[in-house]
C-alpha cells in the first residue's frame, strides 16, 4: 500500500513563472488536474493491492472475497484507463511549457535544461504503459491467449511483492507495478520543486518531506520531552515546544504535507490528558 500521496500543486499558488498570468494560470490549473490523476493512481493502485490480499494484518491466510477476481479485473481497467489519461494531459502540460519557455526571457537555461530531463524520465515512465492495452479494454477482442493447449481469458499473475500481469486479451497484459507509482511520485514532487527552486524562495518540497518524517519518526520522544518539561514544572519549556509543533503543522499542512493524524493526536491527547478539570461543588444552594 502507498499511504502517502502529497498534495502539492497549492505551493505553486502565487509563482509568478513568466509575464502572462493568464498562462501561468493556465499551466497551474493543468498541473492540478495532473495531480488529481495522480492521486486516482495510486487511490486505483491501492484497492487493487487490498483486493488481491490474500493475508491478514497478523500475517494469517483469509479466503478470497466474492467476485474478487472480478473487482481486480475492474480496478485494472480503471488503473489502466487513468494512467492513458494521465499521459494525455501531460501532453497538454508539455505544449503549454513549449510555449512558455519560446515566448518568455525569464525562464533559464538552467531550467530548461532541467525540465527537459524530468521530461524525458516522466515519458519513459509513460512509454511502460502500452496503448494497444488500453484500447483492447475499450474495445475488446475477447480472444484468448493460447500455448499449447492451455486456452487463457483474464489471467493474473501476482508476484510476491504484489506486482501483476492481467491478461486483457490475446496477447496483451495490463501491469500494475509498485516501482510505476513510486516513480510517478518522485517525478512529481521533482517536477514541483522545478517551479520552486526557480521562480520562489519556498524550501524544496524534498527538505520538507524530510522534515514531516523526521517528527513523525520521533513523535513519541518530542511527546516524552514534553510531559518531561510539564513534570519538572518547565512550563515556558513545555509550551514553546507545543507551539513550534503546532506551527509545524500548520505551515506543513498550508504546503501540501500534513502530518499524519496519528502523530499530533499523540501530541494533543497528552496536552487534554494534562488539562485538570474544574471541581465539582458539594452544595446544592442554600
Amino acid at each position: 500500500m502507498i499511504e502517502f500521496v502529497p498534495n502539492l500543486t497549492s505551493r505553486l499558488h502565487f509563482i509568478k513563472i513568466t509575464s502572462d498570468w493568464q498562462k501561468d494560470i493556465e499551466l497551474q490549473h493543468c498541473m492540478s488536474v495532473f495531480e488529481n490523476h495522480v492521486y486516482g493512481i495510486v487511490s486505483q493502485y491501492n484497492r487493487i493491492q487490498e483486493n488481491i490480499k490474500i493475508r491478514t494484518e497478523d500475517g494469517e491466510i483469509q479466503p478470497p472475497r466474492p467476485c474478487s477476481s472480478c473487482q481486480a479485473g475492474l480496478d485494472i481497467y480503471y488503473y489502466t484507463l487513468t494512467w492513458d489519461k494521465l499521459k494525455e494531459i501531460f501532453k497538454i502540460f508539455s505544449r503549454l511549457m513549449n510555449e512558455m519557455r519560446k515566448a518568455s526571457g525569464s525562464i533559464s537555461i538552467n531550467f530548461n535544461n532541467d525540465y527537459k530531463l524530468i521530461q524525458r524520465r516522466i515519458n519513459h515512465l509513460f512509454a511502460e504503459f502500452d496503448k494497444d492495452v488500453r484500447d483492447e479494454f475499450e474495445h475488446p477482442s475477447l480472444k484468448p491467449r493460447r500455448t499449447g493447449n492451455i486456452v487463457e481469458w483474464g489471467s493474473l499473475y501476482i508476484d510476491p511483492i504484489g506486482n501483476i500481469r492481467a491478461l486483457v486479451g490475446e496477447k496483451k497484459f495490463a501491469v500494475v507495478k509498485q516501482d510505476h507509482i513510486e516513480k510517478l511520485i518522485n517525478l512529481w514532487i521533482s517536477l514541483i520543486d522545478l517551479f520552486i527552486t526557480n521562480f520562489s524562495d519556498k524550501r524544496p518540497t524534498t527538505e520538507l518531506i524530510q522534515l514531516k518524517k523526521q517528527v513523525e519518526d520521533n513523535i513519541d520522544s518530542l511527546v516524552e520531552e514534553y510531559l518531561t518539561h510539564r513534570q519538572n514544572q518547565r512550563n515556558k519549556e513545555a509550551n514553546d515546544l507545543l507551539h513550534r509543533m503546532t506551527m509545524l503543522d500548520l505551515y506543513l499542512s498550508r504546503e501540501g504535507l500534513s502530518l499524519d493524524p496519528g502523530v499530533m493526536n499523540k501530541l494533543y491527547s497528552v496536552l487534554w490528558g494534562n488539562v485538570q478539570e474544574p471541581p465539582m461543588s458539594d452544595s446544592c444552594g442554600s
